[in-house]
């Protein structure tokens, strides 16, 4: 075992390696795949991003300690020619032992090890504390580990050591993407590009701050950049085509998707986005075909089994759809969207107890945030299936109650049934029961 795994091993909790294989779920042995594989899943139900459990942070740091144990004794007996040169150029004085460390460092960044490459910069800085360079890679790596306050107080002391280092500005761009502060995010781009004008990811974090901003003509116009300067970079276009996909433009969203696609035949997101854009047109054999493939290449992902149960759901193959939905919610357990799709299957099969508990869960889910995506969608709609849920129960003064007070003051236009279907895309078979809610209301007059 190398003197830098035994310093890691030292820094974290004292535990026999068996109970970091029970955190990730996984059999001793298991290969850096399997290890990473159970990692990334983990993360998508823990991270305190996703979850607000009491406990989300805590239990996340624990995954991803274990993920850094795991992963570094996987890699044990593969150190790379580089590593392996700092380690001889330090034995035999050609460089000094900060730079030696910083190389090591370096190369474990390069391998994903990053945990790893942490204390080798630590190591640099304690030699040398003004060495930018390791700080600003020990910033990218508490940036890949998700201690994003941590990698913003390192990129913060790169830029003040070398402030024109345009590199460390569009990192630092992404970090503060990823807190949210996206006015500084666009500042750190924009900085950045003035010192390399021709670097393709400085507009595409613009981009990416401008699309959360809702500034979408700038977010095309950074991401077309881009694509001018790297036009064989898949993400840009599918970011891009993110834009067309908020704006509604479909053909050219599919366009952007599909040229993605044709660039990385891999790209599980792609499918995803072209496969819920090809439902909004009703291209529903195309949508599950999208789906489907997304699934294959990446089948725990919770989104990609609740697209496609949307599109199993329209079509009426409501079994298919359940099940999609249920598999959502046992990789996501908070996926507030699954709750409410998986409700309306429940309403149109008169499991009315069933539905109103997931609209209930789904829109508890809803009103806390829990599921970023979640937000977007509008409570009207919840408050409409709970009220055709309640009305088909036969506790129509309820459902009159959630119409008359959570709808109407909405917009007069939900006494009117053609209106209602056409906003809120009211599947058939629900037609006929909104239509005798509506007709059953206070003071309606034909």
């Amino acid at each position: 075992m190398s003197n830098n795994l035994r310093r890691w091993l030292q820094r974290v909790k004292h535990i026999p390696m068996s109970r970091y294989h029970d955190i990730l779920g996984i059999e001793p042995g298991a290969s850096k795949r399997a290890i990473q594989k159970a990692f990334h899943r983990l993360a998508k139900i823990h991270h305190p991003d996703v979850s607000d459990a009491p406990d989300a942070e805590g239990r996340f740091k624990e995954i991803n300690e274990a993920y850094q144990v795991l992963v570094a004794l996987a890699d044990e007996d593969t150190a790379s020619p580089r590593f392996r040169r700092a380690q001889a150029a330090v034995r035999v004085s050609r460089v000094p032992e900060y730079v030696a460390a910083y190389l090591r460092g370096y190369d474990l960044y390069q391998r994903e090890m990053y945990g790893l490459a942490v204390i080798e910069f630590d190591r640099a800085l304690q030699l040398n504390p003004d060495y930018a360079a390791a700080c600003e890679y020990r910033g990218r790596c508490f940036h890949k580990l998700g201690e994003f306050q941590r990698a913003l107080s390192d990129l913060d002391r790169a830029c003040a050591l070398d402030p024109d280092d345009a590199f460390v500005l569009r990192e630092r761009a992404d970090v503060r993407f990823a807190l949210r502060d996206y006015e500084g995010a666009i500042a750190d781009a924009a900085a950045a590009l003035e010192l390399h004008p021709g670097m393709a990811s400085a507009h595409n974090v613009w981009g990416n701050a401008c699309l959360e901003l809702k500034q979408y003509d700038k977010a095309i116009a950074e991401y077309t950049a881009a694509i001018e300067i790297d036009p064989a970079h898949g993400p840009y276009y599918y970011n891009r085509g993110s834009v067309y996909s908020a704006l509604r433009q479909y053909d050219r969203s599919i366009a952007d998707y599909t040229r993605s696609i044709e660039l990385d035949p891999e790209f599980a997101s792609a499918y995803l986005n072209r496969g819920n854009d090809y439902g909004f047109l009703s291209r529903d054999d195309e949508a599950l075909a999208d789906l489907s493939a997304a699934l294959r290449l990446s089948p725990e992902d919770s989104r990609l089994y609740n697209s496609r149960g949307r599109i199993l759901l329209r079509v009426g193959r409501y079994d298919e759809a359940l099940e999609d939905f249920a598999r959502a919610l046992d990789l996501l357990p908070g996926y507030a969207l699954a709750y409410l799709n998986r409700g309306v299957v429940r309403l149109i099969r008169r499991e009315y107890e069933l539905a109103l508990a997931d609209f209930e869960r789904g829109e508890e889910l809803l009103q806390g945030n829990q599921y970023r995506v979640a937000r977007s969608s509008p409570n009207a709609t919840v408050s409409l299936v709970r009220a055709l849920a309640y009305f088909g129960q036969g506790e129509a003064t309820r459902a009159h109650e959630i119409w008359l007070s959570d709808l109407l003051p909405l917009d007069a236009r939900y006494r009117d049934l053609e209106w209602v279907i056409e906003e809120h895309q009211i599947l058939p078979p629900l037609r006929d029961p909104l239509r005798a809610l509506l007709v059953s209301l206070p003071g309606q007059t034909g």
